[in-house]
């Protein structure tokens, strides 16, 4: 089974012209959760049905929640995205088609990330959003407490259709819900339905932190040409590399990784740690023009400038690790806003244990007749 899901429609600007997120999907729990609210559709039931059971674990063990509207709330006071967004502490990131064009503070969205950003206790917090449109209470609102937003009123942003939330670079939510009531709930006579995935992966978080950069950078190398109300922090400065990578083996089945932290930029996050079979880190983990989604993904990921030592023993995003086999590791440096630095690597390294090694070289040969003397 697979299925596709995200912001777009099935138009040619859907597919095309416009900016769009696509999800590919083969796990087959999350495929049965949306062929259940098909079915809804289907038979008739609109605006409404049964609450989806959540969440869903997929086969390699990642956080998944499946959201219908109105039935589920995406964006409701007390659900799954709310609570995690109030919960961060370190950033949002976003990108929605419209808020509320009358909004006056009550968007559940909105309410959700105010709430982070209203919170003393999270010094050096981030939030950062692209929309294509929003209303002028809501947009003075966000510049009050901190938050930097970009309306799309310059012309390469007429074509933006982008739906999608990452918290702290750990989880991300796509789907078509809009960040507006009536995409999010029915409330009367308005409302509409639609869905929203919201996944634990900071992989995927990653490669949407990649499509934000693109789309905040477009007619401005730093700052806002759109929202003029506020001076922009927007850091677009790598941190330095690690250095001093240090690999052993760790018996048969894992690496012990470490390294020497960079100096400290302030807005540091996290450590990515990559490992292939192949010597092409540098280049592979780049994102590439044509696809947009990098040929390699971390294995790992560990938090804070200080935390410089892992423990590998998959690759390839979980298979186990082989005996006999030449692995590349390397670590990459990244700051709040998903700036990476280049890849400190070294390699190759195989695993230790009596998979790899030969026995040892016979000793002590003598010469026997065959009389036995």
């Amino acid at each position: 089974k697979k299925m596709v899901t995200g912001s777009g429609n099935y138009t040619s600007g859907g597919w095309g012209t416009q900016d769009n997120a696509w999800l590919s999907i083969t796990d087959t729990n999350i495929i049965n959760k949306y062929l259940a609210e098909f079915n809804e559709l289907f038979n008739g039931t609109f605006h409404g049905g049964t609450a989806t059971a959540n969440p869903v674990t997929t086969a390699n063990g990642i956080t998944v929640h499946t959201l219908f509207s109105s039935e589920d709330g995406p964006w409701l006071v007390g659900k799954i995205v709310d609570i995690t967004i109030r919960a961060a502490t370190e950033s949002v990131f976003f990108e929605t088609t419209s808020h509320d064009s009358a909004n006056t503070g009550t968007l559940d969205l909105d309410e959700a990330i105010w709430s982070v950003l209203d919170d003393a206790g999270k010094p050096n917090f981030f939030c950062e959003g692209v929309v294509n449109s929003i209303g002028a209470t809501a947009l003075t609102n966000y510049n009050n407490k901190g938050g930097y937003i970009r309306q799309s009123a310059v012309t390469a942003w007429s074509k933006h259709h982008s739906k999608y939330v990452v918290v702290d670079m750990d989880w991300l939510g796509v789907g078509s819900v809009n960040a507006s009531k009536s995409s999010s709930e029915y409330v009367g006579a308005t409302g509409s339905d639609e869905n929203h995935i919201f996944i634990n992966d900071f992989r995927l978080a990653r490669a949407f932190m990649k499509e934000l950069s693109r789309h905040y950078m477009i007619a401005a190398t730093s700052g806002s040409v759109d929202n003029t109300s506020i001076t922009e922090i927007h850091d677009w400065t790598a941190p330095a590399v690690p250095t001093a990578l240090a690999v052993t083996p760790s018996g048969a089945n894992s690496f012990a990784v470490s390294w020497t932290a960079p100096a400290d930029p302030s807005d540091f996050s996290r450590y990515y740690i990559f490992i292939t079979t192949n010597n092409n880190i540098a280049t592979a983990k780049e994102e590439t023009e044509s696809f947009r989604a990098s040929f390699l993904r971390p294995e790992t990921q560990k938090k804070g400038r200080t935390t410089v030592t892992a423990t590998l023993t998959t690759y390839n995003e979980g298979d186990a690790l082989a005996a006999a086999t030449n692995y590349y590791i390397g670590v990459v440096s990244v700051d709040k806003f998903g700036n990476e630095s280049a890849a400190l690597t070294d390699g190759p390294y195989t695993l230790s244990g009596a998979a790899n090694n030969p026995p040892a070289n016979p000793t002590s040969l003598q010469q026997y007749k065959s009389n036995g003397t």
